[in-house]
Order: structure tokens, then sequence, then C-alpha cells
């Protein structure tokens, strides 16, 4: 009867706490999105615009992490994470690949068991988008290591990402990476990638049920009601037991408000938002010796009002204004 008791009250508990981080994040949201419809920018204390045409010798625009992950993007899929990671992306001395999946393991020896991570990173792999390209050689050394953040230093020092991409002078190759995996959100994982990654940033996309199941249904995946509440709970409920970590995103105010959602992003992550990575001129840089990718990164342009990052719509999306 107590056991009974104990468990009704967490629940209830639990669920005041979704309730009041909502209502904080809309009261936040509120807040910046008035400034966009003003057309000024939020604090001016507490965001810098880049300056356009800086120097070559200019210094880097942010200051670099401890640990080399600068952030993790994720969310349910088809809820607007792969937008939010090409937009990180397109910093300067920042890459990722299009999804890194590797937190899904118990330890770094077990990385073989993040499938299709694992694969889809693999050199060789016949992927269209961002992939590590790593080799077996490589994936053993990373094996090999002591803990996930070391694990992540040795790929950017194999991956081709921070090795052979167009970069600013000030680094030549990225130092810095991004891991975007939807799958960390779901509640089986979502705490252990916290403890793997502690200190580490993370942004959680959210986009609304009536949406999200249309976006699932479309790919022949059913989501139900039980295991949407259950997974943003348990997103809450990690809010309060690991402060200052998680920032929740809604994917329908970064379609219809989208600098000043980044502008958000950007600053709990620590980077400075350019309102030109809307038109993916970072990544264009990055990738402007890839004939291929730039095709593909050029489809990837904000579309004010329809875009989506989903595949089925890459095909209609229409240059940035």
């Amino acid at each position: 009867m107590a056991h009974t008791s104990r468990h009704k009250f967490l629940s209830a508990a639990y669920a005041c706490a979704f309730l009041f981080f909502a209502s904080l994040d809309v009261l936040r949201n509120a807040r910046l999105y008035t400034a966009v419809i003003n057309d000024v920018y939020p604090d001016p204390k507490t965001y810098t615009a880049p300056k356009p045409g800086a120097s070559s010798n200019s210094t880097p625009p942010h200051p670099s992490s401890l640990h080399g992950l600068r952030a993790i993007v994720t969310g349910l899929e088809y809820s607007g994470t792969t937008l939010l990671g090409l937009l990180l992306i397109n910093t300067p001395c920042i890459m990722g690949a299009y999804e890194t999946g590797y937190l899904v393991a118990s330890s770094p020896k077990h990385i073989e068991d993040a499938m299709p991570w694992y694969g889809w990173n693999a050199a060789g792999a016949k992927i269209k988008d961002i992939g590590y390209q790593l080799t077996k050689e490589n994936m053993d050394t990373m094996r090999n290591t002591t803990n996930f953040l070391e694990m992540y230093k040795i790929l950017r020092q194999r991956s081709y990402l921070f090795n052979d991409l167009n970069e600013e002078e000030y680094c030549t190759k990225p130092t810095e990476m991004i891991d975007k995996t939807p799958r960390y959100v779901d509640p089986g994982y979502f705490e252990s990638v916290l403890k793997k990654t502690p200190g580490v940033p993370v942004i959680v996309a959210r986009k609304k049920f009536d949406k999200l199941i249309e976006s699932w249904k479309k790919r022949g995946t059913i989501l139900t009601q039980e295991y949407y509440d259950e997974t943003f709970e348990n997103v809450y409920k990690m809010k309060i037991k690991y402060p200052h970590r998680i920032l929740v995103i809604d994917e329908e105010d970064l379609m219809a408000h989208p600098r000043a959602v980044m502008m958000d992003v950007f600053h709990h992550v620590g980077l400075e938002w350019n309102s030109d990575f809307l038109q993916m001129k970072g990544l264009l840089k990055k990738f402007s010796n890839d004939t291929k990718m730039l095709e593909r990164i050029k489809r990837w342009k904000f579309s004010p009002g329809k875009h989506s990052p989903d595949r089925e719509r890459q095909e209609n999306a229409t240059s940035a204004i």
C-alpha cells in the first residue's frame, strides 16, 4: 500500500515538473519571438552577431570546450533534429555526421553493437548523407579507449570530416563535433547518454504528436501517444536531475521563427549564431571541393513556412530568402 502511494506521489511530481518546464519553454520562446517580430536581437549582453567579411586573421568565434564534444542533438525521429544538427555544423571549427549513434552502446568496446550507425559511418558505406567514413583500423582504435569522450577524440583524429574539409584559417580543421542522433531521446537510452557525456549540452527537438504521428505513418512506422508521453515525461525528469544541460525546442517554433530559436540554441551550446547558416553557407564552404555533396547541401537550405529536413521533402526545398 505504501509502495503504491509513493508511486502515485512520484508520478504526480513528475507530471507537475513536466508542466512547469513546458511553461518555462513557452515563456522563453515568447520572449525570443517577440524580438524577431520587432526585428531586433535578444539581450545584446548575451549575443554578438558575427561581423561579415571578418579578416582571415580573426580569432575563433567561440571558446573551445574541454572535451571536444560541443553538443548532442536528439528528439523523436522526424521532429527537426536533422535541421538543428545541420545548422550547428555550419559553424567554423565544428563538424559532425548525419547521425553518430555510438552512445547507444554500453561502452566504446561495444560500438559495433550500435547499429545501424556503426555501418553507416564505416568507410565505403553507401549512404548519400554525411558520414565519418571510418576504416576498420580506425574503429578498432576507438574501441580500445576507456570512455566515449576519449573515443570521440580518436574519431576526430581519424575521420576525413575533421581533416580534409575547407575551414577558416584560424582553425584549419574542425576541432569539435556535434553528435546528432534521434534515438538517444528514447527513455531506455537518454539518461545513459547524459551520464556518458558529463557536462555536454543537449538539444531535444519536440514536434506535436498529431503532426509527428503523420510523419511516422508515411514511413510505415507506428507512434503511440503512450510512447510519446513517456519520452517527454522522461526528458523533463532529466531536466530536473541534470540542470542547465537540456534545452527543448519545438519544431513548429523552429519553422516559424528560425533565427530566434537558433539564437537560443547557439547560446545554450556556447556558439555564435549567423543567419547565413540558414542558407548552409558554412557547409557549402567546407565541402567546396565535393561536387556531389554540394548539390545535396544546396537542397538543405531553409525554406520559410514549409521547410522540413525530412528525406521525402528535400526534393521540394527551395533556396532560402
